[in-house]
């Protein structure tokens, strides 16, 4: 802390960029000293950094806190009020390029933009809001965090950051067929290399006809984000939705004209329950999604086995009847059964401790504290070790990766915080 100065002051002075804070002196930003999860920590100014920058992004908010209400049976946690998605129209001639997509309330409603084969969504490299940075796919973060993965369309077809509405997905280069997708600042003129149209869930460049497709097809985050032939097969990296939030909202993307309207549940609240009670979740009855808020990967059956046994795996959300082994229900009792089959419930290998693998079993009638569960915060806890939570193993990013139980984290947690989701 030091006196304003009203001349050499450039020390004093900052700028923000994203969620840095950068001295106009130097052009370093705001940093952690050490990188420490300490409370007394020093901030320090740094070069920045690429990658592993969480301890130089920050966020200016009114108020830290969430809002409580309490019952005499439950604490409801950050309940939010629901706003519908905004509605988009296809034009009548729908997919005839160069017919401008309105897409009313865009400014105000920003969205993430989906991809159905991964359920990551479209990022900013880096978080680097440069001319020229690549776009890629990363996991849907949450609160400021998620700044750079809200973006706008606009009624010319250009696809602008939330904030940055000089800021627009452009194609690298000459545009052709393999060609990465960049942030640019937008064109007045020659710009239809910044133009999209819609077809269904294709993201189609007016300057080409190419689609928007994920490089190589990766599953991995960090795919860069390209243009590409169309493909009527296996076509999934190449669809994407357009949702205003990942855990409420559907897609709003994919209507064809007239208008039709989406009917969308009202937000899930969060249930805080004290150890060993009962767990009340409104319309329990009603098969959830189970989301990691680590990758977005949902919890599955393996190999869509069915059977007592069958370990419990992350896996990209999938839609319609695909998704029947991935809905669950938790009862009042603390079990938590896929749906449409009440008999077969979560389960501890071997009754093991931590580091055991999460299984499909028989539901028992005694003997079953391995089967219940309670949910603290985003923790889902067994409440018959310990205090054990549920885990991705390793904390793997990978589809496929095993859920264990293991020691509930104070830091780095979000392979081990799970949030009970309708579909979105």
């Amino acid at each position: 802390m030091w006196e304003r100065k009203h001349h050499d002051n450039q020390n004093q002075k900052w700028s923000v960029e994203g969620h840095f804070i950068v001295s106009r002196a130097s052009g370093l930003v705001l940093d952690v000293n050490g990188g420490s999860h300490q409370q007394g920590a020093h901030l320090i100014v740094w070069p920045r950094k690429h990658h592993d920058n969480f301890n130089q992004r920050f966020s200016f908010v009114p108020n830290f806190e969430f809002l409580v209400t309490k019952t005499p049976q439950v604490t409801i946690i950050q309940q939010q009020q629901y706003t519908p998605p905004p509605q988009q129209y296809m034009p009548q001639n729908f997919g005839q390029p160069p017919v401008a997509v309105v897409y009313e309330n865009s400014n105000p409603n920003a969205c993430f933009i989906r991809c159905h084969d991964t359920g990551f969504v479209l990022d900013v490299k880096g978080g680097n809001f440069q001319p020229g940075t690549h776009i890629v796919l990363w996991h849907k973060k949450f609160g400021n965090d998620a700044f750079n993965q809200k973006w706008v369309i606009t009624p010319e077809g250009f696809l602008h950051l939330q904030g940055y509405p000089h800021l627009v997905l452009d194609v690298e280069g000459n545009g052709g067929a393999g060609t990465r997708v960049i942030l640019w600042e937008r064109k007045h003129h020659n710009n239809e290399n910044q133009r999209w149209f819609f077809e269904g869930q294709f993201i189609v460049s007016r300057a080409s006809g190419l689609v928007l497709d994920v490089e190589g097809g990766s599953h991995q985050e960090g795919a860069h984000l390209i243009v590409w032939q169309r493909k009527h097969h296996d076509n999934l990296n190449q669809r994407f939705s357009f949702v205003q939030d990942f855990q409420w909202s559907s897609p709003v993307i994919g209507y064809s004209s007239p208008p039709v309207a989406a009917y969308v549940s009202p937000p899930i609240a969060s249930y805080m329950t004290p150890v060993g009670a009962p767990i009340i979740i409104a319309n329990s009855g009603d098969a959830k999604f189970i989301r990691c808020h680590d990758t977005g990967f949902v919890l599955d059956v393996q190999h869509g086995n069915i059977r007592a046994g069958t370990h419990i795996i992350l896996w990209h959300k999938k839609h319609g009847h695909e998704a029947n082994n991935q809905k669950w229900v938790i009862t009042s009792e603390g079990f938590i059964h896929l749906q449409g089959h009440p008999h077969l419930v979560l389960d501890i290998e071997g009754g093991g401790g931590k580091g055991s693998k999460v299984i499909l079993w028989e539901k028992k009638h005694h003997d079953n504290a391995n089967q219940r569960w309670h949910i603290d915060g985003h923790f889902i806890v067994s409440r018959s070790h310990h205090g054990l939570v549920l885990d991705v193993e390793g904390g793997s990013h990978r589809e496929g990766a095993h859920l264990i139980v293991w020691d509930k984290k104070h830091f780095d947690n979000h392979n081990q915080k799970f949030s009970f989701v309708h579909g979105w």
